[in-house]
């Protein structure tokens, strides 16, 4: 049974709390790590160079990578994978995992209220779409529904600056209603026993 995780993060703790995530995971396949990132659209660049840091932190000689090899990266858009709402990124962190973080940046309550109701609907870059560590970065990849066991790709975490609108208890509805969502969440049983969230 999987507990839903719930986190959400600020860029100054992203690298602890995306190791956290990797190294909660049980992958017995050999396959690499999924984690999966939403929220906040405004702090894309500052949160996708902190995965980036992350993501090459196992990258050593010791691991068998060559000095300089770089974590991969795919993107949706053509702007780069710091500036697109949807991008992926391949690399091998600290505790010698080898990682894919996908994001897709929906906005600070969207991301939120998505991560608390276990929405599934969300797209992401496929793994199958991701270029290999130290492979050429890609652009204008699709992204796709990967909701459907096995593969229920589920946010793990959301990076947000919506504390305030969901708290408000004045005229802000849209916040209200998030807020409230997010307080009636509650655990959550992704219902296979295999897969990356399994």
């Amino acid at each position: 049974m999987h507990m839903k995780l719930v986190k959400t993060i600020a860029a100054a703790t992203l690298a602890v709390g995306l190791a956290g995530v990797a190294s909660a995971q049980v992958n017995n396949s050999g396959a690499p790590y999924d984690i999966y990132v939403t929220g906040s659209t405004a702090y894309r660049s500052q949160v996708v160079n902190e995965e980036l840091l992350v993501a090459a932190a196992g990258l050593t000689v010791a691991n068998g990578f060559a000095p300089g090899t770089a974590p991969a990266t795919a993107d949706n858009g053509t702007s780069g994978v710091g500036k697109d709402s949807i991008s992926a990124i391949h690399g091998v962190d600290a505790n010698n995992n080898e990682i894919i973080i996908h994001n897709h940046f929906s906005g600070s309550v969207a991301g939120t209220v998505d991560l608390c109701q276990a929405n599934a609907t969300v797209t992401w870059i496929p793994d199958s779409s991701v270029p290999a560590i130290g492979a050429a970065n890609t652009t204008g990849v699709a992204a796709s529904n990967t909701g459907n066991a096995p593969y229920l790709a589920m946010a793990d975490c959301a990076f947000t600056d919506s504390a305030t609108v969901l708290l408000s208890s004045g005229v802000n509805s849209t916040g209200r209603t998030a807020g409230n969502a997010i307080n009636a969440a509650a655990p959550t049983d992704a219902g296979v026993t295999a897969g990356p969230h399994g």
